[in-house]
């Protein structure tokens, strides 16, 4: 069974320098000592790199209402 880690990164993209070292040094950490196969991160706000990894922001906006919902 593949070995897969979710993680809330608050907010995380190109602006957040010492943020995106702690999340790159962690996955790296994780990926050569746990053997993650995958891992998804939540609350990206931007397309960055994480380490050898470039990751791209996505994200869905629909109405739900008089407001614009995103997430």
């Amino acid at each position: 069974m593949p070995k897969v880690l979710f993680w809330n990164v608050q907010r995380l993209g190109n602006g957040s320098t010492e943020s995106l070292q702690v999340v790159r040094d962690v996955l790296k950490h994780l990926r050569k000592t746990k053997n993650i196969e995958a891992a998804f991160l939540c609350e990206i706000t931007s397309d960055c790199d994480i380490g050898e990894w470039a990751v791209s922001k996505q994200g869905v906006v629909s109405r739900q209402n008089r407001r614009i919902q995103s997430a």
